[in-house]
């Protein structure tokens, strides 16, 4: 259940009509619905006629409300705090502390025209205000509720939770680079959403460490999808991966699996021709990889209906750096692969492009240090 909390300032204006517009518009889905102040000044009051006038003329009943102050416990419960104004959003930080910041948001900043919802206990103008929140609310739902599928991705999480492989050795890229993920993963993704990571999970040797390296991303919220990458060596019996996840976590190897509308299959891949010094052995590997894509794509055909994305998750990039075509990427144009999503690629000196489209496939370069350490959106 999603616990959303609107804010304003009194508490009798802007939140209550937030509060029970919002009730309105998700009857029977999985939230819980509360409004609160920032102030103490209208603490036990109701709802504000002009406000009560709207809500009655879409048929709504207020009654038995009662303004209360925003807590530090609702914030600690809460998955997203919404304010009105700035003034709001600057307050609800001050109650609800650092650990609960990354919850908060202002109601406009999930529409086209982000602005603050102007106090109308002063501009007496509340028609205004029922638009204007009306239309944060619908943003909100649009960006994350509705029962709507998110599929987030990001890449080379190459985590050591022992810290023997500190990873800001290569830059400032990487300073608390996994908190900077967690934050931005609970700032977005909500229980409905997807999560696809394509490699170099851990830099772990052996399976159980590694698993203690990813247990904070077990908890997060969402569905997630793993492939290996070249550095997870931990990867070796996929079966045995497999009994030991939580439930929602999957790992796809020659394989796939279907998630609401989307079949999302893959492979690690290899370095391709045209790459500098490629070798015989990466020829041998680059065309094992090219059979255990063609293995993915049969499995994903299998399940894949009619409107369906098909995703194909792969470590490496499927072309070389003068962007040419590759025994992958001929595959994916010939199979109909909709979205490509890889990784590998670091540095500053990268001049990968984060997002492509490419003969009808749109490729996802999702490294975490070329995202600045924030989930990008693939669907």
């Amino acid at each position: 259940m999603k616990n959303v909390i609107f804010v304003c300032h009194g508490n009798i204006c802007r939140s209550p009509m937030a509060e029970y517009l919002f009730k309105d518009m998700v009857k029977g889905g999985d939230y819980k619905v509360t409004s609160a102040a920032t102030s103490r000044e209208e603490i036990g009051a109701p709802v504000h006629y002009a406000t009560r006038r709207i809500l009655e003329r879409q048929g709504i009943d207020c009654n038995g409300f009662s303004a209360h102050q925003l807590t530090k416990a609702e914030c600690d419960r809460a998955d997203f705090i919404i304010g009105m104004d700035e003034d709001n959003v600057n307050s609800i930080k001050r109650i609800c502390g650092k650990e609960n910041e990354y919850k908060v948001y202002k109601i406009l900043d999930f529409t086209d025209f982000p602005r603050d919802v102007a106090d109308p206990w002063y501009t007496h103008d509340f028609e205004s205000t029922y638009r204007d929140v009306t239309a944060g609310l619908k943003g909100f739902l649009a960006r994350f509720g509705g029962g709507k599928m998110t599929i987030y991705a990001i890449s080379d999480l190459h985590l050591s939770s022992d810290n023997d492989k500190p990873m800001n050795v290569f830059g400032a890229n990487w300073d608390n680079y996994v908190d900077k993920i967690i934050d931005d993963w609970r700032s977005k993704v909500t229980d409905d959403d997807v999560v696809l990571i394509s490699g170099d999970l851990s830099w772990a040797m052996q399976l159980e460490d590694a698993l203690k390296d990813l247990q904070p991303f077990f908890s997060l919220k969402g569905k997630k999808v793993f492939v290996r990458g070249n550095h997870d060596y931990w990867w070796k019996s996929v079966s045995k991966i497999r009994s030991l996840l939580p439930e929602g976590v999957f790992v796809l190897q020659n394989d796939a699996v279907k998630i609401g509308d989307a079949v999302i299959c893959g492979s690690r891949g290899w370095t391709v021709e045209g790459a500098n010094d490629f070798t015989e052995e990466d020829r041998k590997l680059y065309l094992r990889e090219q059979e255990r894509l063609r293995l993915a794509l049969n499995a994903a055909d299998k399940l894949r209906a009619e409107g369906d994305t098909l995703i194909v998750m792969i470590h490496f990039p499927p072309f070389n750096v003068r962007r040419e075509n590759s025994l992958y990427t001929d595959m994916f144009e010939a199979r109909g692969v909709n979205k490509v999503v890889y990784g590998h690629l670091h540095g500053k000196e990268c001049k990968a492009d984060l997002k492509l489209e490419k003969n009808g496939v749109e490729y996802y370069l999702t490294s975490c240090d070329q995202l600045g350490n924030k989930l990008t959106v693939i669907k």
